[in-house]
């Protein structure tokens, strides 16, 4: 069955691909993003006190953690995390180090009986 679209003047036909997927905000989730999962977590923590009595303060910080996996084949997947991807000092508590950038990278083995 062939399908024959005449411009009318100068407008022409779109038909819109139907997605599979569509997320809350509207952005459409292609079919190679779901195979390859790539996302992004921003946290951002204000300005704060370490002590009840509120005469500890420590400043806010913002920290950017990227993770993405790959399925090999239907058993096994790649799975990558970074944490703090900009190497960020900052503290959770007062005078307690925190780590800096670190990598995890792992793989998933579910048998698909």
């Amino acid at each position: 069955m062939s399908v024959s679209i005449k411009p009318l003047e100068d407008r022409i036909v779109v038909q819109p691909v139907e997605a599979e997927q569509v997320t809350a905000s509207g952005l459409v989730i292609p079919d190679t993003a779901k195979e390859r999962p790539q996302e992004a977590e921003v946290i951002a923590v204000g300005k704060r006190y370490d002590n009840a009595a509120n005469t500890t303060s420590l400043g806010g910080y913002s920290l950017v953690n990227l993770h993405a996996s790959y399925q090999i084949n239907p058993d096994w997947k790649f799975l990558t995390r970074i944490n703090n991807a900009a190497d960020k000092h900052f503290e959770q508590v007062a005078l307690m180090a925190t780590p800096g950038r670190t990598l995890f990278v792992g793989l998933n083995w579910q048998p698909k009986n």
